[in-house]
């Protein structure tokens, strides 16, 4: 029985997490940059955005935002009660059940409130800024992604540390250092 509680726990978080994997996947081209994205200069420029724009957006953000705060306690607390339930030494399918449910509808609440903004913010956008908005995500995504074969935070080029042996160089590139001057 022991092993059933212990396993059912595990399952939950596993869930939990899939959970979380699966929603944000699902809106991935219904997504706006992050940070203050209105405010970047270069954003602004480039979307072609107006000073009122500007606003409308920010009083936007900021009034979901103060929302979301309070939705984002309750998928936090609701998350909180469902794991103390499922590791619970009295385990109660039924109390883990509801608890399951609460957490969902506070996570589907707290993703309304996220799709609301973003209609909202479409809405004071024109389709050309919508659609130049998007571009811009897609370049900056791409520059963040490290090159194939490298590893995020390596740099193939560095120098060794005195006495050390460098590493291999990286498949196609020049050994560490500039390219030599031919």
């Amino acid at each position: 029985m022991r092993n059933v509680k212990k396993n059912l726990a595990i399952l939950v978080v596993v869930i939990l997490s899939l959970a979380g994997v699966a929603g944000t996947a699902a809106a991935a081209d219904f997504k706006m940059p992050r940070g203050r994205w209105w405010e970047n200069p270069r954003v602004v420029r480039e979307v072609g955005l107006t000073p009122g724009q500007q606003e409308q957006i920010h009083q936007l953000v900021y009034q979901h935002a103060e929302v979301m705060i309070g939705l984002n306690a309750d998928v936090k607390r609701a998350e909180l009660r469902l794991g103390e339930l499922a590791r619970s030494e009295s385990f109660d399918e039924q109390a883990v059940r509801k608890a399951w449910a609460e957490y969902q509808a506070a996570r589907q609440q707290l993703e309304n409130e996220r799709f609301d903004l973003l209609v909202a913010i479409r809405k004071v956008l024109s389709a050309q800024q919508w659609k130049k908005l998007d571009e811009l995500k897609r370049l900056y995504r791409q520059r963040r992604r490290p090159p194939q074969g490298q590893r995020p935070g390596r740099n193939p080029y560095r120098q060794p540390p005195a006495g050390q042996q460098p590493p291999p160089p990286p498949p196609g590139g020049q050994p560490y250092g500039p390219a030599p001057v031919r």
